[in-house]
């Protein structure tokens, strides 16, 4: 549709672009490439979405006017990021008891799968809802990512198929069976609260110190005391 067509829109040359978008075999490194700056794309991996997407006229770069609002699943997913890939494999070795593996040469390489909903507007990928599974580990988080990648900011929780203990190795491993009881939540062998903050390039993972002890301790509370 032609700017001029539209009501309210005065003068403002080009052109409105409005679909709805459904795909059930697309890639997700495509769809990327339509609005992030950065090269190579974040992910690789198979897509399928539900969206609306809207493009409207003006001088402004693509990037900054495209908005698009929807759902989505992505299969066999991998970050194109070494050290984020890394991470994973790593992560995905010691979730599911194989601490041995869990350097980053010996971890075997993983994909994963994630879904959720999103709302992308002004350059910054908004994520309410993220669900991430990868062997060995499940993992929700809310946040947003930048397009231009200067900003990844997420929160959320971490669900490991192993326990503490069963994630470690040696003296350490011994020193964290007391804390097998403490973890545990809702068949988990570990549920922790997470943040992700950086960069694309320069991300990092950290247990949300403040979130675990108020957690630990509210989960805990009302246990009978045992009389020795």
């Amino acid at each position: 549709m032609r700017a001029s067509d539209v009501p309210g829109a005065g003068n403002v040359p080009g052109h409105l672009i409005d679909l709805s978008v459904t795909s059930d075999g697309a890639r997700v490194e495509d769809v990327l490439l339509l609005g992030v700056k950065t090269s190579p794309p974040l992910m690789l991996g198979g897509l399928t979405l539900r969206a609306r997407l809207r493009i409207p006229p003006g001088h402004a770069s693509v990037t900054q006017k495209i908005r698009v609002q929807g759902t989505f699943a992505i299969h066999g997913a991998t970050f194109t990021n070494p050290k984020w890939q890394g991470t994973v494999d790593s992560m995905s070795e010691r979730a599911s008891g194989n601490p041995e593996q869990a350097n980053v040469a010996a971890a075997k390489r993983v994909s994963s799968e994630m879904s959720g909903e999103f709302n992308l507007a002004n350059a910054v990928l908004e994520l309410p809802k993220l669900s991430y599974q990868t062997p060995g580990a499940q993992v929700n988080l809310a946040g947003k990512y930048a397009l231009d990648g200067k900003t990844v900011e997420f929160d959320g929780t971490v669900r490991t198929q192993a326990t503490a203990s069963q994630m470690l190795t040696g003296w350490k491993s011994l020193l964290a069976m007391p804390l097998d009881k403490l973890l545990k939540k809702n068949g988990a062998g570990v549920e922790v609260p997470i943040t992700i903050r950086g960069t694309k390039s320069d991300a990092k993972v950290s247990v949300d110190m403040n979130k675990l002890g108020a957690s630990l301790f509210s989960r805990h509370k009302d246990e009978p005391v045992q009389k020795p």
